[in-house]
């Protein structure tokens, strides 16, 4: 291996190193013992049915709380967290961070394996990783200036778009500003707060969901690209203690389709069958579910499950990002001094950095649109609950892949159109072994 490609692989897992004893110490932040919301009940449950032994218990019966939801994989998990770490609650958390770390590198993986190269495999763990612990502020400079500078980076958008796009320098400023745009967007605007995801232990439950999914529908891009079957049993087996572990996990099947059918290899055989033994698995979890528990929602689900047009409509801004601004532009009226005078540079920026990540992805669509797809399908059935913060996990595990992407292709695309000092404009750009940033966003080769 060449310096240029250790150097590549160290930044690779770059992200993961920085942020693995920023997570630790996530674990003992809070009480020492496990007195959050649900917790007392769920531990004095699992106690009652004999701790760790209790186990097989949980797959034939309702989950610790009893209130008639079927989640045998989290009820394991708790029990053995409580033969290992009795009432020190630092060990709960420990483990939660040590799952969203797992769930980071294969988020790397899947990148990679869909072409996105070493660099979308490290921001897309970075990505998921920073949503997961850091404080979101903490990211950007803060105050005014910051606005000014940002609002100068993705200006650069429109006005070398108009002023000589034709030209070679135009196309290179113009490369440059749409990658800069991009990377404001999703650094500034496109970043969801789920740190409750692990500070909330009994929110272990979607952190498992999210753990099993990725893991399934990376084995089941592998499986599609290599025809490996040992890859489409763990695929499956994968999506069953997912589904098993929290209800958002039936929506596997949509993802599993579509991730399938855009990665296949040439020559290989129909993804129905694999698409259907993911679908058989949705299926079996609500037929075992409606046997154990009965066919009728429990005063529990009636009460967190809120159908309106107004959760509808929270659905389609988070999966349509424009429908966001059209919100922002609506609090113009009445309150438009207010409003100008509080949020119109940071909305403004957020706008023009909107319409950059928009451009990068028509310019990867064929590439970045499943994970578009992801983002939205996850949250649909999230979208009729009441709306809390880890609820986003496994739709954002897809929004970090689909932002990593965008911003390598963009970066990417700014580099080759951006000649080495000493040529000519016009000339051709350098192959992608000669840079290591290129290299690092170039696709992975195939299996």
């Amino acid at each position: 291996m060449s310096r240029r490609s250790r150097f590549a692989e160290w930044v690779y897992w770059l992200p993961i190193v920085l942020w693995a004893p920023i997570g630790f110490a996530l674990a003992f932040e809070g009480p020492r013992t496990p007195n959050d919301l649900d917790m007392p009940e769920i531990l004095t449950a699992i106690d009652a049915r004999g701790g760790v032994w209790s186990c097989p218990a949980w797959f034939v019966e309702d989950w610790p709380l009893g209130n008639r939801l079927y989640r045998p994989v989290t009820a394991c998990s708790f029990a053995l967290d409580r033969s290992l770490f009795g009432d020190w609650a630092p060990g709960y958390r420990l483990v939660s961070t040590l799952l969203a770390l797992l769930t980071a590198v294969l988020l790397s993986l899947l990148a990679r394996a869909v072409g996105g190269g070493r660099g979308a495999g490290a921001l897309a763990a970075g990505l998921f990783l920073a949503e997961a612990r850091l404080d979101l502020g903490a990211l950007t400079p803060g105050g005014m200036s910051f606005w000014y500078l940002a609002g100068a980076a993705t200006l650069l958008l429109v006005g070398t778009a108009i002023r000589r796009r034709r030209t070679p320098p135009g196309r290179r400023w113009a490369a440059c500003a749409l990658a800069a745009g991009v990377v404001a967007y999703v650094a500034l605007f496109d970043l969801a707060d789920t740190r409750s995801a692990l500070q909330w232990i009994a929110a272990r439950t979607v952190v498992l969901c999210t753990l099993f999914a990725v893991a399934s529908l990376l084995l089941l891009v592998r499986h599609v690209q290599t025809g490996r079957s040992l890859c489409a049993w763990g695929s499956v087996l994968l999506a069953a203690l997912s589904v098993g572990a929290y209800e958002q996990g039936i929506v596997l099947m949509p993802l599993a389709a579509i991730l399938a059918l855009k990665h296949r290899r040439r020559g290989a055989g129909p993804v129905w069958p694999m698409v259907a033994a993911i679908a058989a698995v949705a299926v079996g979890y609500w037929v075992i579910r409606r046997e154990i528990l009965g066919p009728h929602l429990s005063a529990y689900e009636i009460a967190c499950i809120r159908p309106s047009l107004a959760r509808v409509w929270s659905w389609l801004r988070y999966a349509l990002p424009p429908l966001e601004v059209l919100r922002q532009w609506s609090f113009v009226g009445e309150w438009a001094w207010a409003w100008i005078d509080v949020g119109f540079w940071q909305a403004a920026v957020a706008q023009l950095a909107l319409i950059a990540w928009i451009l990068a992805l028509r310019g990867s669509w064929r590439a970045a649109w499943p994970f578009w797809w992801w983002r939205a399908v996850a949250f649909l059935p999230m979208a009729a609950l009441r709306p809390m913060s880890h609820y986003l996990l496994l739709s954002e595990a897809g929004s970090c892949v689909l932002n990593a992407l965008l911003v390598t292709w963009a970066i990417g695309r700014a580099w080759d159109a951006w000649p080495p000092t000493g040529t000519e404009d016009g000339a051709p750009a350098p192959s992608e072994e000669d840079s290591p940033l290129a290299a690092a966003a170039s696709p992975a080769p195939g299996p």
